[in-house]
């Protein structure tokens, strides 16, 4: 539709003002944290009005376009309650979804997090920041700590390890 391939709506049930999320993806932007555009839309199912939700931007190779300088790298969404440290329980969003763009490389390569894993554990303990910044950017996650901490988000990578996202690019 009009150059989408996907659309990707939320129906907000556990937000009865219907705000919160999108507030909270403008709060992770300005912070220059990757967040979603989103905005708010009235459904309608063969012209009958299923209610308000909020159309969430698909994160494919166009979101990642928008954040980071190369695109051909892989997206990895974790498991519920997955951990950095657990390479098993990450799912790669770019595999053989029709509406995804191609990938360099095997979707179901999980090599890049296993050797993150790696990395992270050889990382000198006296001298970890800096240091950190050579296997990915740690102030942007920083920013994301500090602002789910500051708005109580509870969905994502600071608090319960819950609907979050590894870009290896």
């Amino acid at each position: 539709y009009k150059g989408l391939r996907k659309f990707t709506l939320n129906n907000q049930v556990e937000d009865a003002s219907f705000t919160h999320e999108r507030i909270g993806y403008d709060f992770f932007q300005k912070l220059g944290v990757p967040a979603p555009r989103a905005a708010p839309v009235r459904l309608n199912v063969n012209e009958q009005l299923w209610g308000l939700y909020l159309h969430v931007e698909t994160m494919d190779r166009h979101f990642l376009a928008r954040h980071f300088d190369s695109i051909g790298g892989m997206l990895y969404e974790a498991d519920y309650g997955c951990d950095i440290g657990e390479d098993s329980c990450f799912e790669p969003k770019f595999g053989d979804d029709p509406c995804a763009d191609a990938a360099k490389g095997d979707a179901m390569d999980m090599t890049p997090l296993q050797g993150l894993n790696a990395r992270l554990a050889q990382l000198p303990k006296d001298n970890f920041y800096p240091a950190i910044n050579q296997i990915f950017d740690f102030d942007s996650y920083l920013n994301l700590w500090a602002a789910a901490t500051v708005m109580g988000y509870w969905d994502g990578y600071p608090n319960d390890p819950n609907n979050f996202r590894i870009y290896h690019d």
